[in-house]
């Protein structure tokens, strides 16, 4: 059977590639005049804060359906495959019908333009289901999540900082805050325990939801007080939503220690379940709660760049304004984010749309993971399972090992757990919207496959 060929546009194979110096194409000539000059300390440590499985996988050869149809199939990268019909033939419709006027072709309010910003404004409190309509004033646009995370914590921290956060957490927030911001990650401490009448704790939700004594325990540890209490609703990368009672408490203790609270909802509009509760509300009326999106999970557009703050605390967001200098949003996206946001029948529809195409992903990836004997967490958001893979290791075999045999015998690259700070080992993290609908089908057959294979007992595919 031939599958349609898939552009591997991903992270992985972003910084798989070979590093190379333009320098060294005449690197001997060029060295008999003068010496290379060094880059700085920060410059190297830039590398170092690379996610560490993805430099494992090096030289792993991906999935093509003409070229390599045996190669492997990158699903350890957040991407909504399922909606890019949709996404792209709404982008064409809104290019179609807008006019490039002469006042978009210099600069623009550092925070995003006022069409913009009200239709993200209308589309947040859609998703969030804010008590009242999120005031566009409130919110600052830039160019993703990770710039608009930065830009926040380089204004609520200073170099050196620690940044307060539950465990597991998602892999790629300590080069997030830690690249150019300087900022360290204090994660909490937790033993898992197994309940003898309900099974295995990893497995439940509940499990998961932060504790404040584990916090507490946390913040007490190391010399300096952490500033932050850093969140993920729904989260990743467990797929859980928290209760609202459970946040209520996690805010009460955060800012009863004078401490702010960051809440990433970047994947509010990604529910496939029930019980999500978003701190958008809280938001807009406590000065030390924020939240922060991006249309890169929910719309499926990774690629366009779009990201933004909510907060009610101008002295938090004048900063953020001025440092959004370096990574505002072009106004040709943000016109284009306009358009598609404001169109509120769209919008409804699209939603819909996204909540069926993801469930249905979530349940077919369940029901074959019951054929295989997979044990996984129940989910309620967000583009992945957490899959509990413990029963494949054996004879010594590391969580390290059973990830390269993962992605050599069944050619499958999926987020291993111990990346995201998870402390025992055997858990990963599969995308189960990363690939277009014919490469899912084979995701599918290789998870089956799975099932002849325990307890490092490799067998080739």
């Amino acid at each position: 059977m031939k599958f349609p060929s898939l552009p591997l546009r991903s992270l992985a194979t972003h910084y798989l590639r070979p590093l190379s110096n333009p320098l060294q194409t005449n690197v001997a000539s060029f060295t008999t005049r003068t010496t290379l000059c060094a880059v700085s300390a920060r410059g190297e440590n830039v590398l170092n804060l690379l996610p560490q499985y993805l430099l494992d996988a090096g030289g792993v050869e991906f999935y093509d359906a003409k070229t390599s149809p045996d190669g492997c199939l990158q699903v350890s990268i957040a991407e909504n495959h399922c909606v890019a019909p949709f996404i792209v033939d709404k982008v064409n419709d809104v290019q179609r019908n807008s006019v490039f006027t002469p006042d978009m072709i210099y600069y623009q309010n550092t925070y995003g333009m006022k069409g913009c910003r009200e239709s993200m404004a209308g589309f947040m409190s859609t998703i969030m289901d804010t008590p009242s309509k999120v005031d566009p004033e409130q919110l600052v646009i830039g160019a993703g999540c990770n710039a608009v995370l930065e830009n926040l914590f380089m204004a609520l921290c200073d170099p050196g900082d620690e940044i307060l956060l539950p465990s597991p957490y998602y892999a790629t927030f300590s080069f997030d805050l830690g690249c150019r911001a300087g900022l360290k990650l204090r994660e909490t401490e937790r033993e898992w325990k197994v309940d003898e009448k309900e099974g295995d704790a990893l497995t439940r939700a509940s499990t998961y939801y932060p504790q404040i004594e584990d916090l507490e325990s946390a913040y007490q540890r190391g010399e300096k007080r952490p500033k932050v209490l850093l969140l993920t609703n729904p989260h990743n990368p467990l797929g859980i939503c928290m209760p609202k009672e459970v946040l209520d408490g996690l805010v009460e203790w955060a800012v009863g220690k004078g401490m702010h609270v960051v809440s990433d909802e970047i994947y509010a509009g990604s529910i496939h379940g029930e019980g999500f509760y978003s701190l958008a509300g809280e938001a807009t009326r406590n000065p030390n709660v924020h939240v922060v999106y991006a249309l890169s999970k929910d719309l499926g557009a990774s690629g366009l760049r779009v990201g933004a703050l909510l907060s009610s605390n101008e002295d938090v967001l004048a900063p953020v304004r001025k440092l959004n200098d370096l990574c505002q949003v072009s106004s040709t996206t943000q016109q284009l984010v306009e358009g598609m946001l404001g169109d509120k029948e769209w919008i409804a529809g699209f939603l819909k749309t996204n909540m069926g195409l993801v469930r249905r992903r979530y349940e077919r990836v369940v029901e074959v993971c019951k054929e295989a004997g997979i044990d996984y967490l129940e989910c309620d958001g967000g583009l992945f399972l957490w899959l509990d893979l413990r029963p494949w290791l054996g004879g010594g075999e590391g969580e390290k090992d059973l990830y390269l045999r993962l992605i050599r015998e069944h050619g499958l690259l999926m987020t291993p757990g111990e990346s995201m700070d998870m402390r025992e080992d055997g858990f990963f993290r599969l995308v189960f919207t990363a690939v277009g609908n014919a490469e899912f089908e084979i995701v599918l057959e290789r998870l089956r496959g799975l099932r002849g294979m325990k307890k490092g007992e490799g067998e080739g595919r």
